[in-house]
């Protein structure tokens, strides 16, 4: 099944702003294995509806989807700087997605056993037709149970629209895997 490209870009966006991510100096914490559900809340009026991904990990596949938002950033953006401040994780970065650049500012609190919040401000430039834009976008993610239901295994994504993916399904079409 061909993944419709507005939804291929909200997946990727997922997963690089709100999965584990590790550089040399700095490291997520694992999601506890089970099944979670992310809530995508735009606080920019007009730019998305709310959407709801749920996501069925475990060990292998969390790592797995590590990987891919890794490996999605480290081609697409120039700058990617991650931090502790307090309790929370700070993520800055500028990608290039075609002509268009973002610059992000990312800030998550939780503690990834239970809930976590992603609150990302975004600016981008170069969009056709040329206009600057900014949104923000609230993610949270709370973990439902320790059993995935609806039919969905380790590294399985339900999409809005009933849709179901699978990491390695999405690291084959980046051509990563």
């Amino acid at each position: 099944m061909r993944i419709p490209s507005a939804v291929f870009l909200t997946v990727a966006i997922t997963m690089s702003t709100t999965l584990p991510v590790a550089s040399q100096d700095f490291e997520f914490p694992a999601r506890k294995p089970g099944q979670w559900e992310i809530k995508m809340v735009p606080e920019t009026p007009g730019s998305m509806p709310d959407m709801t991904i749920v996501a069925c990990v475990d060990a292998a596949s969390d790592a797995e989807m590590m990987r891919a938002g890794l490996s999605m950033t480290k081609e697409m953006c120039a700058k990617q700087e991650m931090k502790r401040e307090g309790d929370a994780i700070v993520i800055d970065t500028t990608c290039k997605i075609g002509p268009m650049e973002t610059t992000s500012h990312s800030v998550i609190t939780g503690d990834f056993d239970s809930a976590y919040t992603v609150v990302t401000t975004t600016e981008s430039a170069g969009a056709v037709p040329p206009m600057p834009h900014a949104s923000a976008m609230k993610q949270e993610a709370r973990w439902v149970s320790a059993d995935c239901s609806d039919g969905l295994e380790p590294g399985d994504m339900l999409m809005p629209g009933g849709m179901k993916t699978n990491i390695k399904d999405m690291m084959k079409m980046m051509g990563g895997g």
